[in-house]
């Protein structure tokens, strides 16, 4: 929707008859790298990346850029230590975790769905031989996931870690 009206102000600017696409209009980043109109309005950072690579985000935070970057482990919580992943990000501004898009993944199979996929929002679940309570927190070198239950190598934790750069 944002696209086509931006492509009907242009149309209407440049009083063009002939039909204009996203993919059509070039924007350039500070680098000079460019990309069509289209690839920079459609950045879905929750898809679009590999583990730990740095995405720029459509959203801003004081007139910065905000980036997001996934970590993805396998590792296993034993319920009495806290689980430290690194996030690598050194130029930071401001830092957090993107609680909306931070869960974890069972990939066991003949699990009931609702099983499959724990946000890390919540601060406890309940089953019938069991309360875990789970938290999350980070600092400036690392991730922290912090939990009483055990969350083995079949739970993928799944962490969206969201910032702004001090010289962006």
């Amino acid at each position: 929707m944002l696209v086509s009206k931006i492509m009907q102000v242009l149309k209407n600017l440049f009083g063009l008859n002939k039909k204009i696409s996203a993919y059509t209009i070039a924007i350039k980043d500070r680098e000079g790298n460019a990309d069509t109109l289209d690839n920079y309005l459609d950045i879905n950072y929750c898809t679009n990346y590999i583990d730990g690579e740095e995405i720029p985000t459509n959203e801003f935070l004081n007139g910065k850029r905000v980036y997001a970057k996934r970590l993805i482990t396998s590792e296993t919580m034993n319920g009495t230590d806290n689980l430290a992943i690194e996030h690598g990000i050194t130029d930071f501004q401001y830092i957090w975790v993107d609680l909306a898009n931070s869960f974890y993944v069972n990939g066991e199979s003949g699990l009931d769905a609702y099983y499959r996929c724990l946000p890390l929002i919540q601060t406890f679940y309940t089953s019938v031989s069991s309360t875990e309570r789970t938290s999350i927190y980070i600092d400036g070198a690392y991730v922290y996931l912090v939990s009483n239950g055990g969350w083995g190598a079949t739970w993928k934790k799944i962490i969206t870690v969201k910032y702004t750069k001090k010289n962006d």
